[in-house]
């Protein structure tokens, strides 16, 4: 399994490479258009994908919409771009939130647009002078409400987390957040569209972001990856890859 090296930085991020990647990476950058994207084959989800979905049920609070399955997705489903899953997050009481979601398509932003976003830099260390651009991977989540009728209205929502997923290998080359939106603020998501409060709107559809490059050596992400926990429903991984 390779190993990941970490470039902090005390403005945004870090930037996480596969061993050995980035030394190479100054002769093998590949250039794009700021606003180049790589759309998903499909939006909606299906109630009869059984590999998709566990046994687990909840009686929800609000009826779940008919484009999402009725079940929480299985432990290591596997799934195209843009296909919506059911999964829950508990919070810090272990009160659990529903929450569809799919990400739906890879946005090529160029370094300097994202730069501009953020005001600043995206990251320090070698190899952030190599990068010409980052490779976003956008994600819809609908908040579709707590879990449990009995739970209060009043109580903290917690929001599902992405990583980037790259088919092939162990690890994918991904810009970490320092700060709440940073990732979203470089993609060109407006604060608006974002999760952004603990009281979120019962189906409304937010957006997020998990960010990653291209290293020459290394392909940037193909897809995102929700890491199940003891935290959340499912408690395995889902990955969602072209």
């Amino acid at each position: 399994m390779n190993s990941a090296i970490r470039f902090g930085t005390a403005m945004g991020a870090v930037l996480v490479a596969s061993a050995g990647l980035v030394a190479c990476s100054g002769n093998d950058e590949k250039t794009a258009e700021a606003s180049s994207t790589t759309a998903a084959p499909t939006t909606a989800a299906t109630t009869t994908e059984t590999s998709a979905t566990s046994t687990t049920e909840t009686t929800t609070s609000h009826p779940i919409p008919a484009n999402v399955p009725q079940e929480y997705a299985a432990p290591d489903t596997q799934m195209p771009l843009g296909q919506l899953l059911r999964v829950g997050v508990k919070n810090h009481k272990d009160q659990v939130f529903d929450w569809a979601v799919a990400p739906t398509e890879i946005k090529t932003v160029s370094k300097a647009d994202a730069e501009k976003h953020v005001g600043g830099p995206l990251a320090k260390g070698e190899g952030y002078d190599q990068l010409s651009e980052i490779k976003c991977v956008m994600i819809d989540a609908v908040y579709l409400g707590p879990a449990d009728k009995a739970t209060p209205a009043d109580a903290t929502v917690k929001e599902p987390d992405f990583k980037v997923y790259t088919s092939g290998y162990d690890f994918a080359n991904e810009l970490l957040p320092m700060s709440a939106g940073f990732l979203e603020t470089a993609c060109g998501i407006p604060e608006e569209d974002r999760i952004g409060d603990f009281h979120p709107e019962v189906g409304k559809t937010y957006k997020a972001a998990a960010v990653g490059f291209d290293t020459g050596a290394n392909d940037g992400p193909t897809g995102a990856k929700f890491d199940g926990d003891e935290e959340t429903i499912p408690s395995g991984p889902i990955v969602w890859s072209n």
